[in-house]
């Protein structure tokens, strides 16, 4: 008698072909890793970039109001080197850079609303412009006169935009001045920047990716000029 055996036709993979498979599935897991990552980036830097924008359009658009509403005679810009502008009825006040405890300007360590935040720029009430008085070295600001321009940081809210706005530079010259007809021209310029030191250099730019040891996904800079005419009620 003759049997017929049937072959059986349902083979597994190889170890060969179980290799291949694993090695195409972790090279497209490392690809779509790569995407994502990259993705994330480019959003950190346009998200980084609107902030310092925003926070430069504030900045410039209460100045001008500010130096547009004042008297050209009580406008004291000899100051500005150690961080202060008054403007006769408010102030501005600012530490360039990442100075931590090397800051120029303090608030005063005394009275009820003290303050330990650092001074990245704020703008103070300042009748009389007491506070570019050098009579007696220029006064630490009082916390309750002070209105913060840019966040000083909030660690708790893990928000890296908030944590590092700062001014890099700040300069403000006389185009014309006229003081017995009353007329004056001022032009601004403010570099405004997350300071992130890791990946600012000493110019105020962003290190390119080589040279910085943090990530400059995370590193947003931009200079913003205006013109600003004092007792036009506004800023051109």
């Amino acid at each position: 008698m003759i049997r017929h055996y049937k072959r059986n036709r349902n083979k597994g993979f190889t170890l060969v072909e179980l290799m291949i498979a694993m090695a195409f599935v972790s090279m497209l897991l490392l690809a779509i890793a790569f995407v994502v990552l990259r993705i994330s980036g480019i959003y950190n830097k346009g998200v980084t970039i609107k902030a310092v924008n925003q926070a430069g359009r504030t900045i410039v658009e209460d100045m001008k109001r500010t130096i547009g509403e004042s008297d050209p005679s009580t406008i004291n810009t000899t100051l500005q080197q150690s961080g202060r502008l008054c403007t006769g009825t408010y102030s501005y006040v600012w530490n360039l850079g990442d100075s931590g405890t090397a800051a120029v300007n303090k608030y005063r360590n005394d009275g009820p609303a003290v303050s330990t935040k650092k001074i990245r720029l704020v703008k103070v009430r300042d009748n009389g412009g007491q506070y570019c008085s050098t009579q007696s070295g220029l006064p630490d600001i009082i916390a309750a006169d002070a209105t913060e321009l840019l966040t000083s940081g909030d660690t708790s809210s893990n928000n890296f935009i908030d944590t590092n706005l700062t001014i890099q530079q700040f300069a403000i010259s006389s185009l014309t001045t006229n003081l017995s007809s009353g007329s004056a021209l001022y032009k601004v310029s403010i570099l405004l920047s997350n300071a992130d030191q890791d990946v600012i250099d000493s110019m105020g730019n962003c290190k390119p990716p080589k040279d910085s040891p943090g990530s400059s996904d995370y590193c947003a800079v931009n200079e913003f000029n205006f013109t600003v005419r004092p007792g036009s009620k506004g800023g051109q």
